[in-house]
């Protein structure tokens, strides 16, 4: 199968950047199942007809950084969407979606899936956040940092975050930064996690249509799940199809207990060590960028036929 891949080419020129690992090593485990080809915002990507015709494609994948492009509908070929950030503008995507006849919706962040699904004629499925795990592995060491997290810390939207930040900031034994221009170099960023004995992290609470607020999970958890350390967070509302089980592979925080918890974690190493455990195989067999690669390659496949 062919699969013509739209997207700018912003983080893939830079190799080792902080970003990387989260938005590009799915397109690169595609192209070891599938021919892909990587076409950013160039003069050719106006005329998707043209591209389609040029690379011989059998199924377009449009990522939401390109979802501007025009006459989509004229392709002959099926058409998919990525869809990374799902609440903010549903209407605008919805319209999009179904003003170019899109056939399949792929969503980030599955908590949005019913909200699409009530507006547009599309197929849509979850496809979760998935990280490499020829990047994100398991260091035999022992823990250097009681407690990681980094990221945004805005309160409105992430009130976990911000009272696990305002907690942990000055205390020496934990990894605790705010913002992504915390974050450091990639391989810096994986030992640093890796040396962690927990990650505990909030999920984002964004209001969707109704105002009802979602909790949608966040790459954060993945990163301690793949490196063998303690994911803590709030319940994601999409925990189920995510094979998240609290105190089975991740433990749920909250605003009122994550000091409670995060000090008898702390002191239980066997425990600690199990559930992480848990979490490293619920990471393995379903949230590697191969694992995601396979699911996407099927709902592609399923497209064409």
């Amino acid at each position: 199968m062919k699969i013509l891949w739209m997207t700018t080419d912003y983080h893939r020129h830079a190799p080792g950047g902080p970003m990387r690992h989260y938005y590009y090593t799915l397109e690169d485990e595609l192209a070891e199942i599938a021919k892909v080809t990587v076409v950013g915002r160039t003069e050719d990507s106006k005329d998707l007809k043209h591209l389609v015709e040029k690379y011989d494609a059998d199924v377009v994948m449009i990522y939401d950084d390109m979802w501007g492009l025009k006459r989509v509908a004229d392709v002959s070929v099926p058409v998919a969407v990525w869809c990374s950030d799902p609440w903010r503008r549903i209407l605008d995507h919805v319209k999009y979606i179904n003003d170019n006849k899109i056939d399949l919706v792929c969503l980030l962040h599955g908590a949005a899936r019913p909200e699409y699904e009530k507006r547009v004629k599309a197929r849509c499925v979850e496809t979760f956040q998935s990280l490499s795990d020829k990047i994100f592995q398991p260091l035999k060491t022992e823990g250097i940092y009681d407690v990681f997290q980094t990221g945004d810390i805005d309160p409105t939207a992430y009130p976990l975050r911000n009272a696990i930040y305002q907690t942990y900031r000055n205390n020496p034994r934990c990894w605790v930064r705010s913002g992504f221009k915390s974050i450091p170099r990639l391989d810096d960023y994986v030992k640093r996690v890796a040396h962690s004995k927990i990650i505990a992290t909030g999920n984002c609470h964004l209001p969707v249509l109704d105002n009802t607020k979602l909790s949608f999970f966040q790459v954060k958890p993945l990163e301690a799940m793949a490196t063998k350390t303690l994911a803590m967070m709030d319940r994601p509302t999409c925990a189920e199809p995510l094979h998240l089980e609290d105190g089975v592979n991740y433990v749920e925080i909250g605003l009122t207990d994550f000091r409670k918890k995060i000090r008898y974690y702390l002191e239980h190493e066997e425990e600690r060590a199990a559930i992480a455990e848990r979490g490293y195989e619920t990471y393995i067999k379903h949230h590697t960028s191969a694992a995601r690669a396979k699911q996407v390659y099927g709902e592609l496949k399923r497209l064409c036929g």
